[in-house]
C-alpha cells in the first residue's frame, strides 16, 4: 500500500520555476492554478496514494486547498487533533498557525508527518521555501496547530 507520505517523499525537491507559485507545483499540485500550493500538495499526494479520498468531489477539493478550510473540515469530521493531545503519527497532516501562534488560529501551512523521535516531528511540505522540502520541529513548537488523521470515521482516543 502506497501512502500520501511515501508519494510527499519522493516529490522532495520540486521547486517553482521562478518563485511565484508556477511551475511543475503549479501544474501538478494546484491543477494549473498559479496559488500557494502548500494544501494542494497534500490533497495530491493523497490523490495520488491508496490512503482513504479526502476530497472526492471537485467543490471539496478546491475547497481544502484553503488551509484554514482544510483545518475546519479535519475539525468538522472528528480528525483533528491539537498539538499535544495525542503523538502525531507517521501520515498525519501536520497544520500550522501564524508563528507562535495558539491551537485556536486558523491555518496557514500544511505538510505531513514523515516521522516523530527524540522530541522532533519530521514533515514534508510543499511550498516551503518555494519548493517541497523535509523539515524538523520540536513536538511543542508554537507554530504546530494540530494534525489530521486519514480516514473516514472518528480518531482512536
Amino acid at each position: 500500500m502506497i501512502h500520501a507520505v511515501d508519494v510527499a517523499e519522493s516529490q522532495v525537491g520540486v521547486a517553482e520555476r521562478t518563485g511565484k507559485n508556477d511551475g511543475i507545483p503549479a501544474e501538478r499540485y494546484m491543477r494549473g492554478d498559479a496559488l500557494a500550493w502548500c494544501a494542494g500538495f497534500v490533497l495530491w499526494c493523497n490523490e495520488s496514494s491508496d490512503d482513504p479520498p479526502l476530497a472526492a468531489d471537485v467543490p471539496t477539493y478546491y475547497r481544502l486547498r484553503s488551509v484554514a478550510s482544510f483545518v475546519d473540515w479535519a475539525k468538522d469530521r472528528g480528525r483533528f487533533f491539537a498539538r499535544g493531545t495525542q503523538v502525531p503519527q507517521r501520515n498525519d497532516i501536520v497544520f500550522f498557525g501564524d508563528t507562535a501562534s495558539d491551537v485556536g488560529v486558523k491555518g496557514n501551512h500544511v505538510g505531513i508527518v514523515t516521522k516523530v523521535e527524540a522530541g522532533r516531528i519530521h514533515t514534508v511540505e510543499g511550498n516551503t521555501s518555494n519548493k517541497v522540502a523535509r523539515r524538523s520541529y520540536v513536538t511543542s513548537d508554537r507554530t504546530i496547530m494540530g494534525f489530521c488523521r486519514w480516514g473516514a470515521g472518528p480518531m482512536p482516543r
